[in-house]
């Protein structure tokens, strides 16, 4: 007998990752738990999807396929988890997890090179340059990945300055989009402490 209910533990899941990313809600601290009603579940066109969703991955793999894809757009639907580009923005995501030592080093490593080049030093990545830092122009750039920012911030905490000075809607969306997905990103601070010395103290 088929189970009418089938994807709505996969809806609430999405439903959770949609509004920490897009609202006040925190999925950390309400461990994830939402009101959702299974006769508001039923009533949704879209229920399939959730169906087909909950069959092919765990329910490990289907936060990290929700996360990954609204950490890279908020007008992220759930009708777009089985289209390639969503597939691919996962599993790229995914490779970045678990190599991003190296990626935080390749990051800095190039950030190095873009000030040496320019006859600049350190500092000068987090001064205003035609109207936005040069960090924040890489990152815009998608020179480095936003991975990078957040563990530099956690050192440096530079976005703090950057508050008081830039009054900015393209920071302001940054940030924001900075603040919601650093939650979902594993690495230790001592570690990236350590990349940065080994990288820019010469």
């Amino acid at each position: 007998m088929k189970n009418i209910y089938e994807g709505f533990k996969a809806y609430k899941l999405y439903l959770a990752i949609k509004n920490h990313f897009t609202t006040s809600y925190d999925f950390f601290k309400y461990n994830g738990k939402v009101n959702a009603k299974e006769e508001s579940f039923l009533k949704r066109r879209d229920k399939f999807f959730f169906a087909k969703l909950q069959r092919k991955y765990d329910d490990d793999q289907l936060r990290d396929i929700f996360v990954s894809n609204f950490a890279d757009g908020e007008d992220f639907w759930i009708g777009d988890v089985l289209t390639q580009k969503a597939e691919k923005v996962y599993t790229d995501w995914k490779a970045r997890q678990i190599k991003l030592s190296y990626i935080l080093e390749q990051d800095l490593r190039f950030l190095f090179e873009y000030y040496k080049e320019r006859n600049l030093d350190f500092n000068s990545l987090f001064v205003m340059e035609n109207g936005h830092p040069i960090l924040l122009q890489c990152v815009l750039r998608n020179d480095i990945f936003v991975e990078t920012m957040i563990i530099i911030d956690r050192v440096l905490n530079y976005s703090k300055r950057w508050n008081k000075v830039l009054d900015d809607p393209v920071w302001s969306e940054f940030k924001k989009r900075m603040d919601k997905y650093s939650p979902f990103v594993v690495f230790d601070n001592a570690k990236g402490k350590t990349i940065l010395r080994k990288v820019f103290v010469k």
